[in-house]
């Protein structure tokens, strides 16, 4: 029964690590020492800032594409 028990839990972490998306978007901004401007021009932040809004400008996408795909279904079916 306890291996049942553990098998279950088990199993359950599995379906929960493989749900999660793994389109996380990690970047690296650095800063000048003993300063606390963001400086484009230093190292290559102004190349991880454009990734940073290349992927917000996609993700704003996605939302405005499934918000109108749920109003789209919501209307079908409230007029069905």
């Amino acid at each position: 029964m306890i291996r049942f028990i553990a098998l279950f839990f088990l199993v359950l972490a599995m379906q929960t690590a493989s749900a999660q998306d793994n389109s996380k978007k990690e970047v690296c901004i650095r800063f000048r020492v003993a300063s606390s401007v963001l400086d484009t021009k230093y190292a290559d932040n102004e190349a991880n800032l454009n990734n940073v809004i290349e992927f917000l400008n996609e993700v704003s996408k996605r939302i405005r594409d499934a918000s109108i795909y749920m109003s789209k279904k919501y209307r079908s079916s409230f007029y069905s």
